[in-house]
């Protein structure tokens, strides 16, 4: 079923579904609670840790939404799968550094 994967509200996307793993830094307790909540109904998500970092996996539909979620939460969360997702968010970051930059 569509709805046990997708990510966002685009109902029209003609994506497949795609595995994602996110490293979660342990230290920042706020941003895990943020994320237990809303992946708490995700069907095939699985959160757990290492004891020095907590780790996030499910499989979606809906790559830009997820980026934008993902984006959120800053350095504190780093996208190890899929590569093209995790190259898409440091992309945009290096973007956003260059606009900051002082020179």
């Amino acid at each position: 079923c569509l709805f046990d994967y997708l990510w966002g509200m685009d109902f029209s996307t003609k994506e497949e579904p795609f595995r994602v793993k996110l490293r979660i830094h342990a230290y920042n307790k706020n941003i895990l609670e943020k994320i237990k909540q809303d992946t708490s109904r995700r069907k095939y998500a699985k959160l757990y840790t290492d004891h020095e970092y907590w780790y996030y996996e499910d499989v979606i539909i809906g790559m830009s939404a997820f980026r934008s979620w993902v984006n959120q939460f800053g350095y504190s969360v780093i996208v190890l799968s899929p590569e093209p997702l995790a190259r898409q968010i440091y992309d945009s970051a290096q973007r956003r550094l260059e606009k900051y930059t002082y020179k």
